[in-house]
């Protein structure tokens, strides 16, 4: 019998963009990673799985509106988009954004994103976050410190190698 994903509204399925759903993980600069967005992806409609999803990406506030733009073109509809709360790229290295991404996502399970949890109107109990990039899954996975979180890639997620943890 196939397994299914789980499926709850205290669960949260949260994915990152570059390089897992549109383009490239490799920062190559604004333009040369924006043509590859709109030519690269996308990879995986979450959407097809039957879930509520979001993205987290630490790409910097002003790209929201074409982060909506490419997934809208691609019939992929997430529940809400996390973006870096500056007008700039802010992060030095990728350990800070990584440490970013951590605490993005143990706030939504405290409670404390008012962005999120007011829009979606719901208690999110655990977070799978997936991303291709392994640095990331490791990094998260590495500093959960007894939150529900768990990264993953997409890989991962497909073939729904996560379920027996949850």
């Amino acid at each position: 019998m196939d397994e299914v994903i789980m499926k709850s509204s205290n669960i949260m399925y949260i994915f990152d963009f570059d390089g897992t759903l549109f383009g490239q993980e490799e920062w190559l600069g604004v333009i040369k990673n924006w043509k590859s967005c709109f030519k690269s992806g996308p990879y995986i409609n979450p959407g097809n799985f039957d879930i509520r999803w979001s993205i987290l990406t630490g790409r910097p506030l002003i790209d929201k509106p074409l982060l909506w733009l490419c997934c809208s073109i691609n019939g992929l509809f997430p529940e809400v988009i996390l973006t870096a709360n500056t007008w700039r790229f802010p992060f030095k290295n990728n350990e800070e954004k990584f440490s970013w991404k951590t605490t993005i996502l143990k706030a939504i399970l405290r409670n404390n994103n008012k962005i999120i949890n007011n829009k979606l109107n719901r208690n999110i109990e655990k977070v799978i976050y997936i991303d291709n990039d392994i640095n990331t899954i490791n990094y998260i996975n590495g500093k959960q410190n007894g939150y529900e979180i768990i990264a993953i890639t997409v890989s991962d997620f497909v073939t729904k190698k996560f379920n027996f943890i949850l």
